[in-house]
This record gives structure tokens, sequence and C-alpha cells, in this order.
């Protein structure tokens, strides 16, 4: 399971398929955002993925993506679902 309902808070054990969604998100994103995108990461705890780390995790992806600048993103934030208003 990955994801939560509005309003609701859980802890689970780490699931190892959550690399492999974060990797075609990542990808995904890299498409999206093109050159503007310095790096994209999977950031926060789901991305620990070390074993003997025994701590239960939110069910959330965090991927940060880095720009040079802002005005770059806004300048070509026509893409998936997300419309920036100019």
């Amino acid at each position: 399971m990955l994801g939560l309902k509005k309003g609701t808070i859980s802890f689970i054990e780490r699931n190892e398929e959550w690399d492999n969604i974060a990797q075609r998100e990542i990808e995904h994103l890299k498409v999206l955002f093109g050159p503007v995108a310095k790096d994209v990461q999977q950031i926060g705890s789901g991305a620990i993925s070390n074993p003997s780390f025994r701590v239960k995790f939110m069910p959330i992806l965090d991927i940060a993506v880095a720009v040079s600048s802002f005005d770059d993103v806004i300048d070509n934030l026509d893409i998936g679902s997300v419309i920036y208003p100019k």
C-alpha cells in the first residue's frame, strides 16, 4: 500500500516495492521537467532502505526536484496535471 486517505495517519513496515515506484516517479518527473530539473531524488524516511533500520514508515513517497531558478519552472510548468497560474 502506498498513500493515505486525507486526514489519516498510518505507520507500516517498509515495502521494497516502494523503491520501484519511487524510481518510476523520478523518471516521470525527469521527463516532465526536462532540462529544468537539475536533480530529482527520493527524500524522507521512505528513502531509507537499510534493513537494519527497524522503524515503521508512513506509506508516502517524498520526492524533491532541484532547479536552478524557480522562474524556469514557472515558464515551463504546463506539465502533466500541474498548471501554475502565470
